[in-house]
C-alpha cells in the first residue's frame, strides 16, 4: 500500500502511513523491515522538500546497518548530500 502511494505521488499520505508503521514496531521487529520503512520515509520526505529530515533518516539507517542493502543505499544519499 505504501509503495503504491509513493508511486502515485501521494507522499504526505504515504508519510503518515509510514509513521504509523514505525510507531507500531517493537524491539521484535526485524532491522530489515525497520530500515526499509525508514528508507521509504526518507524518500517521501525528499519529495516533500524536507531534506534535513530525509538526511536524518538516511543517517539512522546507515548507523544501524551500514553493510546491509538499505545501509548501502542510505550511504549513497549521504555521499550525494555531502558533495553538494
Amino acid at each position: 500500500e505504501t509503495r503504491r502511494l509513493l508511486e502515485n505521488g501521494e507522499y504526505t499520505t504515504a508519510l503518515d502511513m509510514l509513521d504509523e508503521l514505525l510507531a507500531g514496531y517493537t524491539s521484535e521487529t526485524s532491522l530489515l523491515i525497520t530500515n526499509e520503512t525508514h528508507y521509504l520515509r526518507a524518500f517521501a520526505l525528499e519529495f516533500l522538500s524536507r531534506p534535513d529530515e530525509a538526511l536524518a533518516e538516511y543517517i539512522t539507517i546507515y548507523e544501524s546497518a551500514p553493510d546491509s542493502a538499505w545501509g548501502r543505499l542510505a550511504r549513497l544519499h549521504l555521499e550525494i548530500a555531502d558533495s553538494s
